[in-house]
């Protein structure tokens, strides 16, 4: 069976994206991903990620790291998921919901679900957030912007 995916990088991670908006996907193992994932015989990538349909969100966001195991949450794979599907987008994870809102110069994610990231940061309060504090692009270079941008994900809802 052929599957179209869309290859996707940000931040030093590259993803394999497997949307399933449109049509069902075959199930996947952990040693399929791990195989798609090789980078001498598959496609390669860091983390495969797949767009399903959700009941609780607008679209439901599974992310398999290379070795084939499924994690709760990436920021950077969010950021990849909100360009592709473009518009303000509210996905479902093993982590909790997460927004990304997509702007000209890039994608805003607030992350709000506990995950990997956040207990290696010494967070581990539950319900805690965290807000990503590394800029690219025209964030990087205009502390105006860096401003605009913290201040619009601090006064969300």
């Amino acid at each position: 069976m052929r599957i179209a995916f869309t290859k996707m990088h940000g931040l030093g991670n590259d993803f394999v994206v497997l949307d399933g908006r449109a049509q069902a996907l075959p199930p996947l193992t952990g040693t399929a991903v791990a195989a798609l994932a090789d980078r001498h015989t598959g496609i390669g990538c860091d983390q495969l990620i797949v767009i399903e349909p959700s009941a609780v969100a607008d679209w439901r966001m599974r992310i398999f790291n290379a070795d084939g195991g499924e994690v709760e949450a990436c920021g950077n794979a969010t950021r990849a998921v909100g360009l592709l599907i473009g518009g303000e987008v509210a996905l479902e994870t093993l982590g909790g919901t997460i927004v990304a809102r997509p702007d000209p110069r890039g994608v805003a994610v607030m992350l709000e679900a506990e995950h990997m990231c956040m207990s290696m940061r010494g967070i581990q309060k539950a319900g805690a957030l965290t807000l990503t504090t590394q800029f690219t692009g025209v964030f990087k270079e205009d502390p105006a912007e860096q401003v605009r941008f913290l201040t619009l994900v601090r006064n969300r809802n």
